[in-house]
């Protein structure tokens, strides 16, 4: 009788153990926290699987989530993450990256790409993670689903092309038509820009890239005017005027 309850009593001991270590691996589970309870008690959580809502923003050697994201006070108009953030060291799948609001007109050239999620991951510090080790912070992400989110009012994409108008004229400040305008340089990915001047002594050149280019201007009877230079500006017409002189060597047309 004795040895049976020694038995049931080791059982119960057992049992008590067992009990013990499911609730302690049932401790790593997730805990749902916010990104500002994430980063000022950054020691608490160092290793746990925590879940939280935040900005991902990813673009040229940068993938972090932050707490907020905004406009520049200066320089052109774009998205940009706010505040401090954490390295993302892997989870976004393709799917997902493919969703997220896009901007093009960047600093570096390279899209950047932009959405609010929940995510599920492994929170680390202590160290240094990420692109040139600056970040104090970094999470391997486990789940993400996308919210909803609005980009800031504004969140339109700098136009990319402009018009350019020349105007021809001769010494006495006469249109000339029929001269011929030709771009001998222009912006990578643009085409070579060639036209000829109407009875107003003008061509325009409608939604060509922006930047520089170098033009000559060539007419029967007058001397070419060559390395002509020209800035498209974005969303903008620029103009140039041009004056061409006689070329009084040229043989008179027959």
């Amino acid at each position: 009788m004795r040895n049976r309850n020694y038995i049931t009593i080791f059982l119960l001991m057992l049992a008590a153990m067992l009990g013990l270590a499911i609730s302690s691996c049932g401790g790593s589970s997730s805990q749902a926290v916010t990104f500002s309870q994430l980063i000022s008690q950054a020691d608490k959580y160092n290793g746990n699987t925590v879940t939280f809502e935040a900005y991902y923003f990813a673009g040229f050697e940068i993938s972090a989530l932050s707490e907020a994201v905004g406009v520049p006070g200066t320089g052109e108009w774009r998205i940009v993450p706010r505040g401090t953030l954490i390295w993302v060291e892997s989870g976004i799948t393709e799917e997902l990256f493919n969703k997220l609001y896009t901007q093009t007109q960047t600093p570096s050239g390279y899209p950047e790409h932009i959405g609010r999620l929940k995510v599920t991951g492994k929170f680390e510090t202590g160290s240094k993670y990420g692109h040139l080790d600056a970040y104090q912070y970094q999470i391997a992400i486990a789940a993400a689903e996308q919210l909803e989110w609005t980009p800031p009012p504004g969140a339109t994409e700098t136009p990319t092309t402009g018009d350019l108008q020349f105007k021809v004229t001769d010494l006495s400040n006469r249109p000339l038509a029929g001269a011929k305008v030709v771009s001998e340089e222009q912006p990578q990915d643009q085409l070579v820009v060639t036209g000829m001047t109407d009875d107003n002594g003008t061509v325009t050149f409608k939604d060509i890239k922006t930047g520089n280019y170098r033009f000559y201007i060539s007419r029967f009877d007058y001397v070419q005017q060559n390395n002509l230079q020209a800035m498209v500006i974005p969303g903008q017409t620029s103009s140039v005027t041009v004056t061409l002189v006689q070329d009084v060597t040229s043989p008179s047309p027959t």
